[in-house]
């Protein structure tokens, strides 16, 4: 093939690639049967915050749950916005802190099935993700005692459990999605959720077999014209 339909086949490749870099999510709402609202303290404040499943439509499509994967960046219901995949050791520097918040997720979250369980799943996640695992009287992300505003000790003791076990991880699944929100200059809310085919190698499969396709044609007619 003539270097000329090499550069055709590669600027193709890259126009699809371009195409399909966009996927949207658009938060839809909350489960509240593996959710609730609890008191937590973070970085000192005592805030009130929905902890657990949250539902989006990707692509408009299909719903799917998923989870917070940051405390200090606000997402709404309605909410709509362009993402991209990335994978959960892209989280963290040195990747164990987003490899063992996913390994706690893959493994788990199918056995969730209370509000109490998935606001505590949820809060393990973010002390992961915050402070490394450190458990709940240190660090940024901590347990609420003030009367009245405390956290639930049911939830803070479960969520506890879920962190000692993902400390535990060492191998095993942690193919989880990460959704991470491009919209504006800066890094916004990013999602956990089950793994999902990225838009991109779908669309790239798609054109590659599209161009391999054009290709054989063309080559069928030079054959037929010689």
């Amino acid at each position: 093939m003539s270097l000329f339909r090499n550069s055709v086949l590669l600027a193709g490749l890259a126009i699809c690639t371009t195409i399909a870099s966009a996927a949207t999510i658009t938060v839809t709402g909350v489960d509240a049967t593996r959710g609730q609202s609890i008191f937590v303290l973070a970085d000192g404040q005592v805030v009130e915050t929905y902890a657990g499943a949250i539902i989006i439509a990707l692509d408009g499509g299909s719903t799917m749950p998923v989870m917070c994967v940051d405390l200090f960046t606000h997402i709404n219901i309605n909410d709509s916005f362009g993402v991209n995949y990335v994978l959960p050791a892209d989280l963290d520097p040195d990747i164990s802190r987003g490899l063992r918040a996913a390994y706690l997720y893959v493994t788990q979250f199918g056995n969730v099935s209370s509000s109490i369980a998935g606001a505590a799943m949820q809060l393990a996640i973010w002390d992961i993700i915050h402070d490394g695992g450190d458990g709940f009287s240190a660090g940024r992300i901590q347990a609420s005692t003030t009367i009245g505003q405390a956290t639930d000790t049911a939830i803070s003791m479960a969520a506890m459990q879920y962190v000692t076990f993902a400390l535990n991880y060492q191998q095993g699944p942690t193919n989880a999605t990460i959704f991470r929100n491009v919209d504006g200059p800066y890094v916004k809310q990013q999602l956990m959720g089950a793994s999902v085919p990225e838009p991109a190698s779908m669309v790239m499969m798609s054109c590659g077999i599209a161009l391999l396709g054009w290709r054989k044609m063309r080559n069928r007619k030079r054959v037929a014209q010689s």
